[in-house]
């Protein structure tokens, strides 16, 4: 690659680099990369910094985000795809995939690199408010992130941020008004 794009002249997009520095992930659309990408989508494909081997990950993703230095986050839409839509986890050194959460849950999603949890915004009621929801990945059960420390759920829009490498703590934002003190000033988020 040279400047962002291919030898075939195709653009990279969304590059990120492993925690260590020893790979980096992107998106692209080229059939050059790699022998057989055959499959006409932008697809993401890992560059060992070392070797400067590529390959790609299955499942035509895109959004490629590193939870550790082998697992490897992406989102697969559903036009086009050979793999339900939905946030996938791929182990770059088994080959080992696993879909962690399915498009129809909500909308953006943080996975925990232990891949104990996933949180996620929801619509919820009229219009366009959101909540933040954690799901544990081995039980299913969910709790309201976006609540106050009573356990009252937030009357606003909330947003994910990210979560913990363990599971155990949520950064969102909200223009909630009743899940902090003092209440935020109206529309603001915090």
């Amino acid at each position: 690659t040279d400047n962002g794009r291919t030898a075939d002249g195709e653009v990279l997009s969304r590059p990120r680099l492993s925690p260590n520095g020893t790979r980096v992930a992107f998106q692209s659309s080229s059939t050059t990369l790699v022998a057989g990408d055959t499959n006409g989508r932008a697809d993401i494909f890992v560059q060992d910094l070392d070797t400067g081997a590529n390959s790609l990950v299955p499942g035509a993703g895109y959004q490629p985000q590193w939870l550790t230095n082998s697992l490897l986050q992406f989102s697969v839409a559903t036009q086009g795809a050979t793999v339900p839509a939905g946030e996938y986890v791929s182990n770059i050194d088994t080959g080992a995939q696993r879909l962690v959460f399915a498009s129809g849950d909500g909308g953006t999603v943080a996975v925990a690199p232990d891949l104990s949890k996933v949180v996620f915004a929801t619509l919820y009621g009229r219009g366009f408010d959101r909540r933040i929801i954690s799901r544990d990945l081995t039980t299913g059960v969910e709790q309201v992130v976006s609540s106050s420390s009573s356990g009252v759920a937030g009357n606003g829009n909330s947003g994910v941020g990210a979560i913990s490498s363990d599971g155990a703590r949520v950064v969102f934002h909200s223009n909630a008004t009743n899940i902090f003190s003092p209440t935020p000033p109206a529309g603001s988020f915090q």
